[in-house]
């Protein structure tokens, strides 16, 4: 069976905060997220994954709705701290004990597609170009 071809339709239907994003923007995710999932994942675990990780990217780069994209287009999105007021905000602290050590599972946490995407890459585990040679990083 071949693996399935990304659909920027259907991204959007599962993801409505892309809904009004273009298809060039998306499919430059894709083309992204193709490097980082490729066929040697499990099919049934091969769409999703490309999807999260476009899904990651597109908010890493403030494209889309919701807080997540809207705080990484003003810059934000991976503050420690942040105070308005009465109002204080902490977030994605990086203590010692925070980082793995590889920068691309760090860069993963930083967006809730990213944490899912890597749960689903660690589930295929061994598969695609982020375990290769280190298959106890992901957990």
């Amino acid at each position: 069976m071949a693996y399935p071809v990304p659909s920027i339709e259907a991204f959007q239907a599962r993801f409505p905060r892309f809904a009004t994003v273009t298809a060039p923007v998306i499919q430059q995710a894709f083309d992204e997220a193709a490097r980082m999932v490729d066929e040697s994942w499990p099919e049934g675990d091969f769409l999703n994954g490309r999807y999260l990780y476009a899904a990651h990217v597109l908010t890493q780069d403030g494209v889309g709705e919701g807080t997540e994209a809207q705080l990484n287009a003003e810059g934000v999105g991976d503050f420690q701290s942040i105070k308005l007021g009465s109002l204080s905000l902490s977030r994605f602290s990086k203590g010692a004990g925070d980082a793995t050590g590889n920068a691309t599972l760090d860069d993963l946490v930083t967006t809730t597609f990213g944490k899912r995407f890597f749960a689903l890459a660690s589930r295929a585990v061994g598969s695609g170009p982020i375990t290769t040679g280190n298959r106890d990083a992901l957990g």
